[in-house]
């Protein structure tokens, strides 16, 4: 909930990835969390959830988390 407040706000890209680094230490997946950005693209618009996504994903790559999405599941 707060990673998305934050997305939706704008301009809070510390801020967003420091609550994602904190939801990874707590057991949330990338998956969880790249599923919840996603979902939120008609509320927030395009543009905030792509740049909370691309947010998500330099931490995911600092922290050398696979982020690939299984299509088939």
């Amino acid at each position: 909930m707060t990673i998305t407040t934050l997305v939706a706000m704008d301009g809070c890209d510390t801020e967003v990835a420091t609550h994602v680094n904190n939801a990874i230490n707590v057991g949330v997946s990338s998956k969880k969390i790249l599923d919840t950005l996603i979902q939120m693209l008609p509320y927030a618009g395009f543009a905030r959830a792509i740049n909370g996504i691309m947010v998500c994903k330099k931490v995911f790559d600092e922290r050398d988390i696979d982020y690939s999405i299984d299509l088939e599941n």
